[in-house]
């Protein structure tokens, strides 16, 4: 891409100075969905933005539009390469000694995370947001900022019928229309709504434009509408970038006077020259850093001195992930696509004792295929007949296979025993173990009759006849790592209910507020997955998009 150091604010003293002045409205720290997402609607409401990103220019766009050497459906390779890039793009993460493994960490990226992650935009259900959330927050969510998020990230190209995703229109309505209703039989006394059912599952890409030479974006990323600004030299955006933000300075709590953000501490990373940023009049600051970052900021502010669950609450949710293949039988590869169409379909279900949003996709090549953590664990011939797994992986290399795969997501609520540890590291330390992984006997033995149902039911349809075998149930599921997706959150907690044993609820109050201010300074403000009160069965890219519109209305309303 083209250099943008000729479009990108670089004197960094110049910066500060106009911040002395009062210049900025807002001081948005972190570029990703939270931050940058927040920049550009800030900015399209005539606020002038100062947007402080550690990373440098990486990508123009999502990933998912960078080449690639080919695809193809069936194939044991992922179309999108997000974990290659994000795998080697990252920034470790480091744990204490009691900590399970984290395999994620933070993107220093203009648009940060988004660039990989964020294509899978399932709403967090109503039973979760009801149960976890604020009132006020799930409402809102449900009634408006849900549909207005989903505009945003699809650019307004899947908005015809809100209930048909993509593929819908692009694939035969009779091949979805048997495929769900096969799903939704064999599967049936999992489901949760059961006049829902299982749906097509959302992905935030624009397919096609919605009017004439407006011409398609591919995948979201935060990413686009911020260049879009740089571009074409906006007056109400200015970016810092390679500025990585070491603390804010406010008064201690017993101090006098009024509680705000005062300075903020700026490090140039390409010389490590500190520069302190004023923070005067109406001016306001937002941490939108991501839930690791955001935290150990705010722990070098001393923000816990305020609030002692900064910090603290960090939890990723439990997500399980299988994958099986099936050889084309000869008679098929007679049709120009002999491979089953790829699909993705998804539904909440109940199942370990809990709610779990269940995602089922056929030869969608999405991260999981190609995935360095998630193998592909049972191989069976154009026959039906099982194949060992070695022979199987030397066959897909060969022959033609669809794919299918099985992941689901349970919730998690915050456990205050996790937390970012005050230790000065860079990248951040963390402690961090799962307690509601689903990983004991019982839970495992639900989870492995439930995935040969789905894989039944799947090589059912792509064969075009019956399957079963009774010998080979389906492997259990493997459990990803923590951080995998960057779905971490809980660290600058809403206010939430939780319900003790004997049903009462009992109101906990948060972090920031239901607005997403800080308890305790008056002007500091906090957006990204540090935010959630519980950790959904649901990838959390369309929850969070929808809080960010949420906060940029209550910061400044549209008329």
């Amino acid at each position: 891409m083209a250099d943008l150091k000729s479009f990108i604010a670089s004197d960094i003293e110049n910066l500060r100075q106009l911040c002395a002045i009062g210049r900025f409205d807002y001081i948005i720290i972190g570029s990703g969905i939270g931050g940058g997402i927040l920049a550009d609607q800030l900015a399209s409401r005539q606020k002038k933005v100062l947007l402080i990103e550690k990373g440098q220019d990486t990508w123009s766009t999502h990933v998912v539009n960078t080449a690639r050497p080919s695809f193809a459906r069936g194939r044991d390779d992922s179309a999108e390469g997000n974990e290659t890039i994000f795998n080697n793009l990252h920034a470790p993460v480091q744990i204490t000694d009691d900590s399970e493994g984290f395999v994620g960490g933070p993107l220093f990226t203009l648009g940060g995370r988004s660039n990989v992650w964020g294509l899978w935009i399932p709403r967090a259900d109503v039973d979760t947001l009801s149960d976890h959330f604020p009132s006020e927050v799930a409402n809102e969510l449900k009634t408006k900022y849900f549909n207005e998020a989903f505009k945003l990230v699809t650019n307004n190209a899947q908005v015809d019928n809100p209930n048909e995703f993509y593929p819908h229109g692009f694939l035969d309505d009779d091949i979805l229309a048997t495929s769900i209703g096969k799903i939704n039989s064999e599967l049936y006394s999992y489901i949760v709504d059961k006049e829902q059912g299982f749906k097509v599952g959302p992905v935030a890409i624009e397919v096609n434009s919605p009017a004439p030479y407006r011409f398609p974006q591919g995948a979201f990323s935060a990413t686009t509408a911020l260049l879009n600004r740089i571009y074409s030299r906006d007056k109400y955006l200015t970016v810092l970038m390679g500025a990585d933000v070491l603390h804010l300075d406010v008064p201690r709590p017993d101090e006098d006077g009024t509680k705000v953000v005062r300075n903020i501490a700026v490090r140039r990373t390409s010389n490590s020259q500190v520069y302190q940023f004023p923070v005067i009049g109406n001016t306001k600051v937002i941490l939108s850093a991501g839930t690791l970052c955001t935290a150990d900021i705010a722990l070098r502010s001393g923000l816990q001195l305020y609030q002692p669950k900064v910090g603290r609450g960090l939890i990723d949710h439990a997500a399980w992930s299988l994958r099986v293949a099936q050889q084309v039988p000869p008679d098929q590869k007679r049709h120009t696509r002999f491979t089953h169409s790829p699909m993705l379909f998804q539904a909440i279900v109940n199942l370990c004792g809990t709610r779990a949003l269940l995602s089922i996709t056929i030869n969608y090549n999405f991260f999981l295929a190609g995935s360095s953590n998630v193998h592909i664990h049972q191989y069976f011939d154009h026959e039906g007949k099982h194949m060992s797994v070695e022979n199987g992986r030397k066959a897909i290399k060969e022959h033609e296979f669809n794919t299918m795969a099985v992941f689901i997501e349970f919730g998690a609520h915050l456990d205050d025993e996790n937390y970012v540890l005050e230790d000065g590291t860079i990248p951040p330390t963390v402690r961090l173990r799962r307690s509601e992984k689903h990983d004991d006997e019982e839970s495992q033995e639900e989870l492995q009759v439930l995935c040969t149902k789905i894989r039944d039911a799947v090589l059912s349809l792509i064969s075009g006849r019956e399957f079963s075998d009774p010998h080979h149930p389906a492997p259990r599921p493997t459990l990803l790592g923590a951080g995998i997706y960057a779905h971490e959150v809980g660290t600058m907690r809403m206010p939430t209910v939780r319900t003790l044993h004997s049903g009462k609820g009992v109101e906990e109050p948060g972090v920031v507020d239901t607005n997403l201010k800080f308890n305790g300074l008056d002007n500091l403000y906090v957006s990204d997955l540090s935010v959630f009160p519980y950790s959904t069965p649901a990838n959390p890219t369309l929850t969070l998009t929808s809080i960010v519109l949420r906060l940029a209305e209550h910061l400044a309303p549209s008329f």
